[in-house]
């Protein structure tokens, strides 16, 4: 059984999960396959509800980010019910270990819409929940804050651009929105450039859009960088195939990209 959580009623929910026993690999197998061959409801149920537990544990190292626990633990467990479905009993993995990647993803799809900021990738998000769990140890501990040079030195030590990783961390907490710029930037990999300058940069985006796109590119790209529109969703909306507005949101990258406005492209890996 999933819960639809609220605050008052979490207490209990966790005392309800606790008391589900852990299944032995062979019994999840077995679920799998009852699940598989007959469809079969209570084998569903019982799979379920016996890694519930998991989505907690999981939810509990994206707390304070945010959204409420039980917030995070609810889309948990919409992500653990769609690796249900893709669950093969004959490959005989622990079921969770094949359900996590799905339900940490749900957990950070969740934080990026609620808190209406960029959709980083999972292992970045992670990076930066460690980040913010050890500067809050710091400075329960010590009573300071670690250094940038430290915070680099700690976990972006491999990494080509630790400044650029370094500053899309405070961006992510200080509760500030990146730029529409920053979003095209950073999920088009031919326009991966830390040289996105235009020649006015302190006019909005929308004027600079205004620049080189028509008012249809300008609707798609704002409505898929910006508000996170699927293409078919846009396409829905404005009347289009999936592959027309695809060729628009082409078109209108590479007249931004080809601009002559734009300087110093160079790739920028995120």
């Amino acid at each position: 059984m999933i819960y639809s959580l609220n605050e008052p009623e979490f207490n209990n929910y966790l005392r309800t999960i606790d008391s589900y026993p852990i299944l032995s690999k062979l019994e999840e197998i077995e679920l799998g396959r009852l699940i598989k061959i007959n469809n079969d409801q209570e084998a569903r149920d019982k799979l379920i509800n016996s890694n519930l537990r998991f989505v907690v544990s999981i939810a509990r190292k994206y707390a304070n980010l945010g959204i409420s626990l039980s917030d995070l633990v609810n889309q948990g467990n919409v992500g653990l019910i769609k690796a249900l479905e893709r669950y093969d009993y004959q490959r005989e993995n622990r079921f969770f270990a094949f359900a996590s990647h799905s339900v940490t993803e749900e957990i950070v799809e969740a934080i990026c819409e609620q808190t209406k900021l960029i959709h980083l990738p999972i292992e970045l998000l992670k990076t930066f929940v460690k980040i913010k769990k050890y500067c809050d140890t710091q400075m329960k501990t010590k009573g300071t804050h670690p250094s940038e040079s430290e915070i680099q030195s700690l976990f972006f030590s491999n990494s080509r651009y630790p400044e650029e990783r370094l500053r899309l961390y405070h961006q992510y907490f200080s509760g500030n929105n990146l730029r529409l710029d920053d979003k095209i930037l950073r999920t088009n990999p031919a326009l991966r450039t830390s040289g996105f300058n235009f020649i006015d940069p302190y006019s909005t985006i929308n004027q600079e859009l205004e620049i080189f796109l028509d008012d249809r590119e300008r609707e798609i790209i704002k409505l898929h960088y910006d508000e996170d529109l699927s293409l078919e969703t846009i396409g829905t909306q404005i009347g289009y195939s999936h592959e027309g507005v695809r060729r628009i949101r082409n078109k209108a990258l590479a007249k931004l990209k080809d601009s002559k406005v734009l300087e110093d492209l160079h790739e920028l890996q995120i």
